[in-house]
């Protein structure tokens, strides 16, 4: 048998006397476990430059706009995508010299969405 340390036995016993509790922490390791399974797949399949475009148009999904703020920092979208920061800016440097998009401080204004479409479909 495993031995466990005293504060888990004071969690199981939070758990029993107050199950809303249980039930909340399932909920985030939940969406924290899809989040987990959704950046594995999109790290193993696809080039950094489809899974930024991927990403980005996802912003533009969320915001509901062609224009829209990055909502994250560079740094933290090389996170998300399984690449560096300096990988990410270059990137979003090719997109806007091709015209796919105009950057100015974290707002991004796409100007060829279906550019963009295109090269999340891109075979390698």
């Amino acid at each position: 048998m495993v031995a466990y340390p005293v504060y888990t036995e004071d969690f199981r016993r939070v758990c029993r006397e107050h199950p809303e509790v249980a039930l909340k922490l399932l909920a985030v390791v939940g969406r924290r476990l899809r989040l987990l399974v959704a950046t594995v797949e999109s790290v193993t399949s696809g080039s950094v430059r489809q899974r930024l475009a991927a990403a980005l148009l996802e912003f533009r999904r969320a915001a509901g706009s062609e224009r829209f703020l990055l909502p994250v920092t560079h740094e933290e979208l090389a996170g998300r995508l399984g690449t560096v920061r300096e990988v990410v800016s270059r990137n979003l440097s090719r997109f806007q010299a091709e015209r796919i998009l105009r950057i100015h401080r974290r707002e991004i204004t796409l100007r060829d969405r279906e550019g963009l479409e295109r090269e999340v479909q891109t075979e390698l």
